[in-house]
This record gives C-alpha cells, sequence and structure tokens, in this order.
C-alpha cells in the first residue's frame, strides 16, 4: 500500500511539472514574440515564479523517486529525466530571453533591429535544439522499453529455468527410487532362489531318508524268514 502511494505521489509530480515547463515555454515564446517593456516584466516574473516552483517540485520528485520499487521505476521510465530536460531547456531560454531584452532596452534605431535579429537566429538554433532534445527522449523512451521487456524476458527465463532444474531434479529423485526398489527386487529374486533350492536339498534327503528306512526294513524282513 505504501508502495503504491509513492509511485502515485511521483506521478502527481511528473504531471505537476510537464505543465509547469508547458506554462513556462508559453510564456518564453510570448517574450520572444516581441512584447512592450511592462508586459515583458509581467510575463519575466510569471515565467521566474513557475521556474522557481518547478525547482520545489524536482527536489521532491528525487526523494520521492528513492522510495519506488525497481518495477515501480520501469513504469516511470524516462520521465523524469525528460521533465528535467525540459526544465533546463526553459530555464536557458528564459535567460537568452531576458538578455535580449535588456539589451534591446538600452538599444536603439538600427542597433535594436540588429538585437532583434540576432534574436530571431538565436530563437532558430534553440528551436533546433529543442527539435534534437526531443529526437533524444524518444529515443530515451525507446531505450527504455527494451530494457523493460528485456528485463521482463530475462524473469520469464529464470522462471523456465528454475522450473527445468526443479523437473530435473524430480526426474533424478524418481530413478534414484527406481533404482532402489530394481535393487530390492533384485534381492528377493536371489532370496526366492536360495529358498528353492534349499527345499529342494532338503527334499532330497527326506526322500533319501525315506529309501534308507524302506531298505533297512525289507533286509530286516528277509533276514527273519532266512531263519
Amino acid at each position: 500500500m505504501a508502495a503504491s502511494s509513492s509511485l502515485g505521489r511521483v506521478e502527481r509530480l511528473l504531471d505537476q511539472i510537464e505543465r509547469s515547463n508547458t506554462t513556462v515555454a508559453r510564456l518564453v515564446g510570448q517574450i520572444e514574440g516581441g512584447v512592450s517593456s511592462s508586459e515583458r516584466k509581467t510575463l519575466e516574473a510569471e515565467a521566474d515564479e513557475e521556474q522557481t516552483t518547478t525547482r520545489r517540485s524536482l527536489d521532491e520528485l528525487k526523494l520521492a523517486m528513492k522510495s519506488l520499487k525497481k518495477s515501480e521505476r520501469r513504469s516511470v521510465g524516462t520521465r523524469p529525466e525528460q521533465c528535467k530536460n525540459d526544465f533546463e531547456r526553459q530555464r536557458g531560454r528564459l535567460v537568452i530571453a531576458k538578455e535580449a531584452g535588456t539589451r534591446e532596452s538600452l538599444l536603439g534605431g538600427t542597433a535594436a533591429e540588429e538585437e532583434r535579429a540576432r534574436r530571431e537566429r538565436l530563437r532558430g538554433t534553440q528551436s533546433h535544439l529543442d527539435g534534437t532534445s526531443g529526437h533524444l527522449s524518444d529515443a530515451q523512451r525507446s531505450l527504455a522499453d527494451t530494457i523493460a521487456k528485456s528485463s521482463a524476458v530475462a524473469e520469464t527465463l529464470g522462471g523456465q529455468t528454475e522450473s527445468l532444474i526443479r523437473t530435473r531434479e524430480h526426474v533424478e529423485g524418481t530413478q534414484a527410487q527406481a533404482d532402489i526398489a530394481a535393487s530390492h527386487v533384485m534381492d528377493l529374486r536371489a532370496r526366492a532362489w536360495t529358498n528353492k533350492c534349499i527345499l529342494g536339498f532338503a527334499m532330497l534327503l527326506l526322500l533319501g531318508a525315506n529309501i534308507a528306512v524302506l531298505l533297512y526294513g525289507h533286509v530286516l524282513k528277509h533276514s527273519s524268514g532266512s531263519k
């Protein structure tokens, strides 16, 4: 029950961090799109506050992950790493947007136009980095899925191996019992043969004794008749 509660807390923190990252991305996008000085300050303050909240949530997530079991961590996958990477990415965008706004407020005319052009190039570079990061995140998810499937297959094979070992041990035990039984049967056969030999010898002795008695009686009878 405690493990399920910990997993639910981790999932809630992940959802909260993902929403915060989305909010920061929207605010930074508005700043990069060009706004007035007062609007910029408001958007920057909101983004800073959102990032502070996200940072606390990431710290709580780090602690909560330690209480999860191995199977629960596999179910979470790479979401914690993705949330952290997205947080760092949006933080970098916000820093660049703030610096660009500061320089633009200090410049004017052509210099300001050049600064906006430079900012557009930076935005394009950041977009490219975001796309690359997205591909890396997809690769991480795919790798995590592969590892999870491999672990499941390994566990299945391990269970089958244990079953085969138990079966082999059972067969070996049955064979040993059969060998013992066969040995007992051989002993019984040997005893039966010995008993038959003894009985036959006893019958021969008895038969010989009877013949001897008959012969002795015949001799005595013949002797008496002669006198």
